[in-house]
């Protein structure tokens, strides 16, 4: 347990001035997600920036009322193709998951 008013030390501790880490090279933002083209008409090819330190693991593309309408593995590439089947035309959110644990999400649209 902690007493009142004693604050718990994390398991991480962020020293900006440490060279070897640093957040950005870890973390990717969602605007480093690249989707082209979007909107798409027969498919899409995701892919993230040669700099990453990680790789993609899965993709989900969500309609808008939040349900899953795909899923594809994407086996630890940094650039994957979505093929657009029987989806219809509309404003979808595109959601990445990595190798690093993060996940991302953007908007695609399909014509």
């Amino acid at each position: 347990g902690v007493s009142p008013g004693v604050m718990e030390r994390d398991f991480w501790e962020y020293r900006p001035d440490d060279p070897t880490t640093s957040v950005n090279e870890m973390f990717l933002q969602p605007e480093d997600l690249m989707i082209a083209p979007n909107p798409m008409v027969n498919e899409t090819v995701v892919s993230l920036p040669g700099t990453a330190q990680t790789t993609l693991k899965e993709i989900r593309l969500y309609n808008i009322k939040g349900q899953r309408v795909l899923t594809r593995k994407a086996d630890n590439a940094i650039s994957a193709q979505i093929f657009r089947g029987n989806l219809a035309a509309g404003t979808y959110q595109l959601q990445v998951l990595l190798n690093n644990g993060q996940a991302l999400s953007k908007p695609l649209v399909i014509r």
